[in-house]
């Protein structure tokens, strides 16, 4: 074979397999003659080889940015949900209707919020969908036992609150335990409120955890597995679409502690007796409450933009 066809044909191989097996294969080719099936093969294993390179690179930005927006539309979607919680039929709301500035920061949260989902959505599926196709194609199922236990676990909590709520009038929620304002007399007493709301949370950390580590199980066994190459549905287009999906999430938590920050601050002046209030989260203030979604929101800005960072970085890395 000549040594122009070689080198081009080398050329095809991605850049790390012929930093370790280039001379060799070099050496190797000039010996065979330049037929159609040589030709074929040869293109063959360079493709081959490109694709596990795809997946390999895929698998790296899954593992970082994805888990880093996750976890962002996560902690925004909790921190966006204790403020809502704290702020219904409380003074804070009937602030709200008298001021339409204390109403645009409200707007703002709700926009974080929605934009919380949309990455959640975005992002978290597709891969999911591509996990879940993974295992059926490859007749996995230790794969798809660990993507069900994760579905099932995180639908636990929500039909505990389902059952509670069509036997008590009562949601089991750590906003609606007690605290300044009149209990219904159709709830349960105080006693039972407070042992139905710690099994919710209860429920609620064992679902994150556990789905946390089916997961985390399910996306090792397939990193292990021969045919990760072969994984469908993660395919370019995902890891195109990697920075606007890492963007959105930024945008959210940052949305969503601009208006919790300003609104906070207004409704304080508004409603100067609303932050001492026990309307928050297991009965605590209105403040402490807030703080607490302020750092969640802190936190979940951080990991975004982490995931930003990882995503744009891990596609501006060349391959050739």
């Amino acid at each position: 074979m000549k040594s122009h066809v070689v080198k081009l044909l080398i050329r095809i191989y991605p850049a790390s397999w012929r930093a370790r097996y280039g001379g060799e294969f070099r050496s190797l080719l000039e010996k065979q003659p330049a037929t159609l099936g040589v030709l074929i093969n040869i293109i063959g294993c360079a493709l081959y080889e490109r694709v596990c390179l795809l997946g390999d690179n895929l698998l790296k930005v899954v593992k970082s940015s994805i888990t880093l927006i996750l976890f962002a539309g996560v902690a925004t979607l909790t921190a966006c949900a204790n403020l809502y919680f704290m702020v219904d039929d409380s003074p804070i709301a009937a602030a709200m209707q008298a001021h339409s500035s204390l109403t645009a920061c409200w707007l703002a949260m709700v926009a974080g919020s929605i934009l919380a989902i949309a990455g959640l959505v975005v992002s978290g599926v597709p891969v999911f969908w591509a996990m879940v196709r993974f295992a059926w194609i490859g007749r996995r199922m230790d794969i798809g036992l660990r993507l069900a236990f994760a579905v099932g676990a995180l639908t636990a909590p929500l039909l505990w609150i389902f059952v509670v709520v069509a036997r008590t009038h009562w949601a089991p929620l750590p906003w609606a335990v007690t605290g300044d304002w009149l209990v219904p007399a159709n709830w349960p007493t105080l006693e039972v409120r407070w042992q139905l709301c710690w099994v919710t949370l209860a429920l609620l950390a064992g679902a994150f955890v556990s789905s946390a580590m089916s997961l985390r199980q399910a996306r090792t066994l397939i990193r292990s597995s021969p045919q990760t190459h072969a994984l469908p549905a993660l395919k370019w287009p995902l890891l195109h679409r990697m920075p606007t999906f890492a963007l959105a999430a930024c945008m959210a938590p940052v949305c969503a502690l601009a208006g919790a920050a300003v609104g906070g601050v207004l409704a304080d002046s508004y409603s100067p007796g609303a932050s001492q209030a026990r309307i928050g989260f297991l009965a605590s203030t209105a403040s402490i409450s807030w703080l607490a979604s302020i750092s969640l929101l802190v936190g979940a800005a951080a990991a975004a933009l982490r995931g930003f960072q990882c995503a744009d970085s891990s596609l501006t890395q060349p391959t050739q």
